[in-house]
């Protein structure tokens, strides 16, 4: 069966969250994310959901309703904003990138607050604690946003941040008369796709910089270049020089952090 992109991002996120611990949604959309966090943190928990589309937050608000949540404070803000809300030591932070599909398609993250935030996102994580990120390359802005992220995520300084990477690496760009391989996501929040992940270690590659192949069934490198991509990032430590500061760090929660390659390996290779 494929593996959807944010339901992998939910394996990896469940393993850093126990009852009681801080989660922000960062672009709560729908809140299929927020519904996720909220029942993960349970009542003693709390979750700082963000979005700037009222409709987007009524409608989330409406679905943790229904399931009887109510850890979750709505914040109609640019996700840039959170550390402004959000207080340090929180255990994961979702990031869904692009547009929310039941709104105005224009109305679509962009690089410089998407960057800031997962920054500050980072900054506020507890050792231990999971970012994850879906972009969405197969738009302009969302091609921006991957290429920036790639490129901050691959000088994260190591071993205070892991880092990884999963992404669609063979198939059509777009579904074939055979039915054998799904399109990638729309530029939306929280869609799925077909994908199988590929784990390619701290830090990546830009895809732009691979030369085009193109295999005996179609496919190609564009596939990868257009299926959407999600990142993890587990925080091992705090750095004593802010985020790109020396190479000594407190390795405080170190030893209690789990391992972000042993979650993935399980994930993918039950």
């Amino acid at each position: 069966m494929p593996i959807r992109m944010t339901e992998l991002a939910h394996q990896i996120l469940d393993r850093a969250l126990r009852p009681g611990d801080r989660a922000v949604d960062a672009t709560a959309g729908s809140g299929r994310d927020t519904v996720f966090l909220a029942e993960r943190v349970g009542p003693s928990g709390v979750v700082y959901a963000f979005d700037i589309q009222p409709e987007a937050l009524e409608r989330a608000r409406r679905r943790l309703e229904r399931r009887g949540l109510a850890n979750v404070r709505w914040l109609m803000h640019d996700h840039a904003e959170l550390p402004q809300f959000v207080p340090p030591g929180i255990a994961a932070a979702v990031f869904n990138l692009g547009f929310w599909p039941e709104g105005r398609p224009d109305l679509t993250t962009r690089t410089p607050t998407t960057l800031a935030a997962v920054k500050a996102a980072l900054a506020l994580l507890r050792p231990g604690g999971v970012l994850t990120v879906i972009a969405y390359p197969g738009h302009p802005e969302g091609a921006r946003e991957a290429e920036a992220l790639e490129r901050f995520f691959a000088v994260l300084p190591h071993p205070a941040y892991h880092v990884y990477t999963f992404r669609r690496m063979n198939g059509p760009d777009r579904p074939g008369k055979d039915g054998t391989a799904s399109s990638p996501d729309p530029p939306g929040n929280g869609g799925p796709i077909a994908a199988t992940g590929r784990l390619e270690g701290d830090g990546v590659v830009a895809a732009s910089d691979r030369p085009e192949t193109v295999g005996p069934t179609g496919s190609s490198e564009r596939t990868a270049r257009r299926s959407p991509i999600l990142y993890a990032v587990q925080k091992y430590a705090v750095q004593k020089g802010g985020m790109h500061g020396a190479d000594k760090h407190d390795t405080m929660g170190e030893e209690n952090a789990g391992d972000l390659e042993s979650w993935t390996s399980e994930i993918l290779n039950p």
